[in-house]
């Protein structure tokens, strides 16, 4: 008790700016983007006083319960509850112990289904900008990280890494700047050359690391205009999907689809899917493994590109 009563008083509420929101948290969350001025909270992320009793399952379900007000998010040591998109609020017996997994927790899927709750469009994908913005979706292994930092060294913007935000104002969507940081795995960073000091490792990941792309970060809400999904295939292939493909692939590339279709949500998801496959095209790019590689992106691939949202360079 004295080490969680601790914990309590040295709190500092930290103030941070992301997807459009201002976030108050008792957690530090350094690879968000400090809020220089801020106002009112839009968010709320707090520590429980009266710590409860804290759970953990090894069924995948008993990890996410739909309580009717808020979504539970459960693991070994924690739970987050989630609430009508306002607030996200930690339990823990031992939050010094358990703080870099909270933060990995909060930064992924807590946030995720929050902006959910909001009634955003979240994908699950990578979105980089010029003029204009473009989701990168695709399974793991499809390349979705080493294309990002490829098409940022290039000279693009990133916008988000791991979940693209959308503000949905009936065919317009708008992506909503998330954090600087890019998760990339150890194999990548040898691959692109990346700067030691931009480099953060964090206990609470395996094999990955964050890296700092904050100098090429784009703040400002940006217009998605195109979205590509990902594949591997023997020979390059660039084409625009049908809309009822491009659907399928919105939902197959939906953030963390299955928690969210057990929640009250997915009626105005499967919506918010059909409008950006009507309004935006989306694009099928497949791209060859060499040696275990993947190789620079390849001209008809930046052609298109370009002529979407304009040059990285």
């Amino acid at each position: 008790m004295q080490k969680n009563q601790s914990h309590d008083e040295n709190l500092k509420v930290q103030h941070y700016r992301a997807y459009g929101l201002s976030i108050h948290s008792d957690l530090p969350l350094p690879e968000l983007i400090t809020d220089q001025a801020p106002g009112p909270a839009d968010v709320h992320i707090c520590y429980e006083r009266e710590r409860g009793q804290v759970f953990a399952s090894e069924d995948d379900f008993q990890h996410f319960i739909v309580a009717p007000d808020q979504v539970i998010l459960k693991a070994d040591g924690f739970q987050l509850a989630i609430t009508q998109g306002k607030k996200i609020t930690i339990h823990c017996h031992n939050p010094n112990l358990y703080q870099d997994a909270i933060r990995l927790r909060i930064l992924g899927a807590g946030l995720g289904v929050l902006l959910q709750q909001r009634e955003h469009l979240v994908l699950h994908g990578a979105t980089i900008g010029q003029r204009g913005a473009v989701v990168i979706m695709g399974n793991s292994g499809d390349g979705k990280s080493t294309l990002t930092m490829q098409l940022v060294q290039g000279g693009y913007r990133l916008s988000g890494d791991d979940k693209c935000v959308m503000k949905v104002d009936v065919d317009r969507f708008t992506a909503l700047s998330g954090s600087p940081y890019i998760k990339i795995n150890d194999r990548l960073v040898t691959q692109t050359g990346i700067h030691k000091d931009r480099i953060h490792s964090v206990r609470a990941l395996k094999n990955k690391v964050y890296v700092d792309l904050s100098s090429k970060f784009e703040i400002d809400q940006v217009p998605i205009v195109a979205g590509f999904v990902l594949g591997q295939a023997h020979k390059t292939l660039v084409e625009k999907l049908t809309q009822r493909q491009a659907f399928d692939s919105l939902i197959e590339h939906s953030y963390r689809k299955k928690k969210l279709f057990r929640t009250a949500l997915q009626k105005t998801h499967f919506l918010q899917c059909h409008s950006m496959a009507v309004s935006v095209p989306v694009y099928a790019y497949s791209r060859q493994l060499v040696g275990g590689h993947l190789r620079q992106p390849e001209p008809e691939f930046l052609d298109l590109l370009e002529d979407l949202i304009g040059s990285g360079r």
